[in-house]
């Protein structure tokens, strides 16, 4: 892929809530992009004025991912796939490296993602049970089910997302592109659910 088609996917992939960018202080100036009929997650460093040149490799196999999430200090990237959230180490030049384990299972179809501010937990949009599903993330960046694991969202919840001072969590719906206001979100400092 060249890089001029690459800033067309990766705009085009950004509206469509698949992308996921590290300005942090841990990684490189670094942007990442689903691609779920290739198989892979692309990889890109972010250059002056926003150039986009390739990683090496230049994208990593994930299978079939759909929405990428990435913990607020640049270090973990996650994201959601048929079976499950794939889960990935981000080292300091910005390449990935599968997770241990490389996948969270999750029964039913994970679609959107979100990880709270305080990078301790994450949100994960299951559409067959019309929930979103909590995840506490561990200091090794493996994602462990909360005590109440779902919350239930609406018919069809395609989008997750929590408000940046955390207090609240978002899912769209389908009913006519509605946001349900969840439950509290619960980072690290309250109850899951709460």
């Amino acid at each position: 892929m060249t890089v001029r088609a690459a800033r067309r996917a990766l705009v085009a992939l950004a509206c469509a809530g698949s992308l996921a960018a590290v300005p942090t202080a841990f990684a490189a100036r670094t942007a990442y992009f689903a691609e779920p009929a290739a198989d892979e997650i692309a990889q890109f460093a972010v250059g002056p004025g926003g150039a986009l040149t390739p990683l090496e490799p230049a994208s990593v196999e994930a299978d079939r991912p759909l929405r990428l999430a990435m913990t607020p200090e640049g270090d973990r990237l996650y994201a959601t796939a048929d079976d499950g959230v794939l889960q990935y180490e981000v080292a300091g030049d910005g390449r990935l490296t599968p997770g241990s384990p490389p996948l969270r299972r999750v029964s039913g179809v994970p679609y959107a993602i979100a990880v709270h501010p305080d990078g301790a937990s994450a949100y994960v949009t299951e559409l067959l049970r019309g929930a979103v599903l909590q995840y506490d993330i561990t200091d090794g960046g493996q994602l462990v089910p909360k005590d109440r694991l779902a919350i239930p969202a609406g018919v069809f919840p395609s989008g997750v997302a929590v408000r940046p001072d955390g207090r609240t969590a978002y899912a769209l719906v389908a009913a006519g592109s509605r946001c349900s206001t969840l439950v509290q979100a619960a980072g690290s400092h309250g109850a899951p659910g709460s």
